[in-house]
């Protein structure tokens, strides 16, 4: 591009998006919270380096302006797009698309010295207002896995949006994504919900509390041994959290 200005500009555009992005919850749909401020400098950096360029630039040294092509502009239009129509966090379609997995073990991916169940999972206590214990999805998956005993007996509250089954299953899966990085290596994690007998449209976020169940597929009223079971108590309709995505499994 021939228009110093108009480079100046793209830089600038670019940088007053990932100012926004840094400094909103927007970015949330796309990276991990805890690279937002690392968002919000490159902001800064770029709109400076933009504006320095403008008025380094905006006059040749004979003092002409200079002249470009302005079709060059069009190349803003992408970053105003994504400030004006950001896309959603990815939702029961991306879920759909991923085959439903067992988490990683806990001694597969720790390199220290086997330890007890005991140790890796402390004993859940409930609050003492006799509420349900909050917990991440990644969690409930992993105790699940490894340590169902200490899901026995113990009300839980998820988060998460609506999933559908696949065919002849019943109920629904409650699903979160969790990231490592950004919504690129997003995994979903999912659990199913039994006992809930309202037809709940996919991508509806709910606050379930229940209890775990054990796995089988001896029953036709069982969803298959492929995921982790919750039977409901009760289910609220909320809206999606500021931080859609989970941060990965936490052992």
């Amino acid at each position: 591009m021939s228009d110093r200005r108009g480079q100046a500009a793209i830089v600038f555009t670019v940088g007053a998006m990932a100012l926004y992005l840094g400094s909103s919850d927007t970015a949330l749909a796309y990276v991990k919270a805890g690279l937002q401020p690392l968002l919000a400098v490159s902001g800064v950096i770029l709109v400076g380096l933009g504006l320095v360029a403008v008025a380094g630039h905006g006059r040749d040294q004979h003092g002409h302006q200079l002249h470009g092509p302005r079709v060059a502009w069009l190349l803003a239009l992408p970053p105003l797009a994504l400030v004006l129509i950001a896309p959603p966090a990815l939702g029961a379609f991306a879920a759909s698309r991923q085959s439903i997995q067992p988490p990683p073990t806990i001694h597969a991916r720790s390199t220290e010295p086997a330890a007890s169940s005991s140790d890796l999972f402390p004993p859940l206590i409930p609050p003492s207002d006799g509420m349900a214990v909050p917990m991440p999805l990644a969690e409930y998956l992993t105790r699940d896995y490894e340590a169902p005993h200490t899901l026995a007996g113990v009300r839980i509250r998820l988060l998460g949006f609506v999933t559908p089954q696949r065919r002849g299953r019943g109920g629904y899966l409650l699903t979160r994504f969790a990231i490592s990085c950004c919504a690129a290596d997003a995994t979903a994690l999912r659990v199913a919900i039994r006992g809930d007998l309202v037809a709940r449209p996919s991508d509806t976020w709910l606050e379930v509390e229940g209890r775990w169940q054990q796995r089988t597929d001896d029953s036709p009223d069982q969803p298959a041994a492929d995921t982790a079971v919750l039977m409901a108590e009760s289910v609220r309709v909320i809206k999606q959290p500021s931080e859609p995505y989970e941060r990965g499994f936490p052992f």
